[in-house]
């Protein structure tokens, strides 16, 4: 990288390394797990399928499409972001959704 080149991955998942902040991403984000299952339905996500949830934060769009079956792979750039978007599928018991 030259010197002179804008470095965007300096910054990529430096807000959400504290899982306290995590924890409360979902509630500041307002993101609802019942328009996540809409948006999947829309989608027509089914358990043929294979997901791929880029930048998937807590894992709310990954666990809905894991729902109906699919296999669903949640990537992001936060390894809080993962570990609580794991618990999270847990304890939904969504076998098929993995986060790397």
């Amino acid at each position: 990288m030259q010197p002179w080149t804008y470095n965007e991955f300096r910054h990529g998942g430096v807000d959400f390394d504290d899982p306290k902040q995590v924890a409360t991403y979902e509630a500041r984000q307002q993101i609802n797990v019942e328009q996540e299952r809409k948006l999947v339905g829309r989608l027509g996500i089914a358990r043929q399928h294979s997901v791929i949830d880029y930048g998937t934060g807590t894992g709310a769009f990954a666990i809905a499409a894991g729902e109906t079956g699919a296999n669903v792979v949640g990537v992001d750039i936060s390894p809080a972001m993962l570990a609580f978007a794991t618990c999270k599928a847990q304890e939904a018991k969504v076998e098929n959704v993995r986060f790397e």
